[in-house]
C-alpha cells in the first residue's frame, strides 16, 4: 500500500467521525488522577472520539481517567490540550 493510499484512507477516516454516532464531549475538562504518587493533570476534551482512558504519569504510575464536567477547573488548574 502506497503512502497516497493511507493518506487517503486516513483522511477518510477522520471525515467520517463527524457523523459517527459516538460521544462527543467536546469542550468537557477530564480529569485523571495517578494511582501511584496522587498527582492529577485535567485535560480538554478538543477532538471527537479521542479521550485516553489512561495516561502514563512521570512517577511512571498510571493516570485514569476519574471525571468529566462542562464547569472549567479554578484558574490555578493547568489545563492541557
Amino acid at each position: 500500500m502506497s503512502k497516497n493510499n493511507i493518506a487517503q484512507q486516513y483522511n477518510s477516516m477522520v471525515a467520517s467521525i463527524e457523523d459517527a454516532k459516538i460521544y462527543d464531549g467536546r469542550g468537557e475538562y477530564n480529569l485523571y488522577e495517578c494511582n501511584k504518587c496522587n498527582n492529577y493533570k485535567v485535560t480538554l476534551y478538543k477532538d471527537k472520539g479521542v479521550t485516553p482512558f489512561i495516561m502514563r504519569c512521570k512517577c511512571g504510575g498510571d493516570m485514569m481517567h476519574t471525571k468529566s464536567s462542562k464547569q472549567a477547573p479554578p484558574s490555578y488548574v493547568k489545563v492541557y490540550n
